[in-house]
């Protein structure tokens, strides 16, 4: 279906427009879509206030598109809502939130959303105590999706000993496969663990 007015174009078309510079259009059909309920449309608004292109640059508003889309359920508006109160961009920093934002998103899938809720409970902080039983599962389930970034952390995790029984066999397993993702210092610590000789191969 070939549409060229804003009424009735389709999503597709406003990215297209998004990424062709035609930020007028984009907007329209964005917010055509939106008021009919279309949280990735909402989402298509948040990114341009977010980026600024096509209106001005405001990380309140870009929160206020976030929430919309996020209470719509697109998965990937509730990642950047956590994202956004983890880093207190136009609100209060709050971990307490970005968890509860996250780990919508992380039910849904969203790995990037997985692996921040393994960084917060790792680390702790703002309220939040570390706890890396947690840390841990949700590390493996944003791992298992093929996440490289928390594919080298559990491997970092397993090599040293970090919050669980050291395991190199594991070590390498993980460290393999965020090397395979393009992630370089998987790549130099998967040869680190083999040429040491701590495992039979």
């Amino acid at each position: 279906m070939l549409v060229t007015f804003c009424f009735g174009a389709t999503l597709d078309e406003g990215m297209k427009a998004y990424e062709n510079g035609d930020y007028k259009m984009a907007w329209s059909i964005f917010s055509d879509l939106s008021y009919k309920g279309d949280a990735k449309a909402t989402y298509g608004l948040r990114l341009m206030h977010y980026d600024g292109k096509g209106t001005y640059q405001s990380y309140i508003e870009a929160l206020y598109w976030y929430q919309r889309a996020s209470e719509q359920g697109f998965a990937e508006a509730q990642f950047s809502l956590g994202y956004m109160h983890e880093k207190g961009l136009g609100v209060e920093q709050n971990y307490k939130k970005a968890i509860e934002w996250y780990r919508k998103s992380g039910y849904q899938g969203v790995a990037k959303a997985q692996c921040s809720l393994g960084d917060i409970y790792h680390y702790g902080g703002k309220g939040v105590r570390s706890d890396y039983k947690k840390a841990i599962e949700w590390y493996e389930k944003s791992a298992s999706r093929g996440y490289s970034p928390a594919q080298a952390v559990l491997g970092a995790m397993y090599e040293n000993g970090v919050s669980v029984r050291q395991d190199y066999k594991k070590a390498k397993e993980w460290f393999g496969k965020a090397c395979d993702n393009g992630v370089q210092i998987g790549c130099d610590e998967y040869k680190k663990i083999k040429s040491t000789g701590v495992l039979k191969f």
